[in-house]
């Protein structure tokens, strides 16, 4: 199905002098805090790695996230150095449950004050 008609882009907001604070800022009323390791599929001292607490349709949809707040920008050298190696760890468990077609990494953290990689498992891969 095609677009029928002029798409007309609507004008940008102007950017607001201050941003809202961040959930969970300073350890205040953090919901991976309060959490600790209920629901966690695995944990270590540094990470947590978690799913939606709802279905959401795909085979999978599971969360890194770090234990202490940190925003990517501001990583101590460690878990910077630890972030792609355990990325890939959760990607392998992903493609270990079988018959899924691709797995999607994105970042997340606008709005909460915890990093945030969250992966999107895509649907089984084509029997072609």
């Amino acid at each position: 199905m095609a677009l029928q008609g002029v798409l007309v882009p609507h004008p940008l907001q102007p950017p607001v002098a201050e941003e809202l604070p961040r959930l969970g800022a300073g350890g205040v009323d953090c919901r991976r805090c309060e959490e600790g390791d209920a629901g966690a599929l695995w944990s270590d001292e540094h990470w947590i790695v978690r799913t939606l607490d709802q279905p959401s349709g795909l085979p999978m949809a599971a969360f890194l996230e770090t234990r202490a707040h940190h925003d990517f920008r501001d990583l101590p050298d460690e878990l910077a150095a630890e972030l792609g190696p355990m990325l890939i760890r959760v990607q392998s468990a992903v493609f270990a449950i079988g018959d899924i077609g691709n797995v999607h990494v994105c970042r997340w953290g606008t709005g909460v004050s915890t990093s945030t990689s969250g992966s999107w498992h895509g649907p089984p891969a084509s029997r072609s």
